[in-house]
């Protein structure tokens, strides 16, 4: 489920014909499987959702960064091993 949401949510943002609604929806998805996943599964999927710092526009650029941003400050980390 979380690999699924962070794939949908990584290609929403790549895909420049996809709206702002569906964007929000990507993101809301990918939240609620973050609820509903172990720690360390979302310290996978992090480097994968970096990515989306380099998409060419910054908005969206800008919104992968927020999303990793809030994990990180919710204590998920891509180094840590549990």
């Amino acid at each position: 489920m979380l690999n699924n949401s962070v794939n949908k949510l990584i290609s929403s943002l790549i895909d420049k014909n996809k709206t702002q609604q569906e964007i929000d929806l990507a993101v809301s998805e990918f939240y609620d499987a973050v609820n509903a996943s172990d720690q360390e599964s979302v310290n996978q999927v992090l480097p994968l959702l970096a990515k989306t710092f380099s998409i060419d526009d910054p908005v969206r650029a800008g919104i992968g960064g927020k999303v990793c941003g809030s994990l990180i400050e919710a204590g998920y980390d891509h180094h840590t091993k549990n």
